[in-house]
């Protein structure tokens, strides 16, 4: 099956300079994305875009929530995995409810994760947003009748999903 001319972005970022790449490589033993060296005190941002050609110029399609990560040597640490106190929510249309609560599980429990200046601890998206919205504070508003789902997503990409049922 041809690809129909759609093509992925990836783009990382050293906090505070971009570094556009699209594949990793390695020189000389080192870890880098093409070419550059990658700072183990730091913090990065990954993204993910699709997009196609159009008259010569990008049009994009989709993309993903950005991730950040503190590199190995920082005095931060990421989410190694989320918990949800409920795996699924009823609203009904035009109501609100609250996300249930989402625990962090950190990978160093003696680090913070990065401050919420930097990235949101937390970031809730639905899948169907004529279902159901979520704002960043995790209010649930059912919208219409049906079921979707609601995610949060820690600032690494570790994400947990609860389904939201609406009346």
């Amino acid at each position: 099956m041809k690809n129909a001319g759609f093509r992925l972005e990836s783009v990382e970022s050293h906090c505070g300079r971009v570094i556009t790449s699209f594949r990793p490589t390695a020189v000389a033993g080192a870890a880098c994305w093409v070419g550059q060296p990658l700072y183990y005190a730091a913090h990065y941002r990954s993204w993910l875009g699709c997009y196609k050609k159009v008259n010569g110029k990008k049009v994009y399609l989709g993309s993903c929530p950005s991730m950040h990560v503190p590199g190995s040597k920082s005095t931060y640490t990421y989410a190694k995995s989320l918990k949800v106190s409920k795996t699924s929510k009823t609203v009904k249309a035009g109501k609100t409810v609250s996300m249930p609560k989402v625990t962090t599980v950190k990978a160093d429990a003696k680090k913070n994760l990065l401050p919420a200046k930097h990235v949101a601890k937390l970031r809730c998206y639905s899948s169907n947003t004529k279902v159901a919205t979520v704002t960043a504070k995790g209010v649930i508003k059912g919208v219409g009748k049906g079921t979707c789902y609601v995610y949060a997503t820690a600032q690494n990409g570790k994400t947990v999903k609860v389904k939201v049922t609406v009346k």
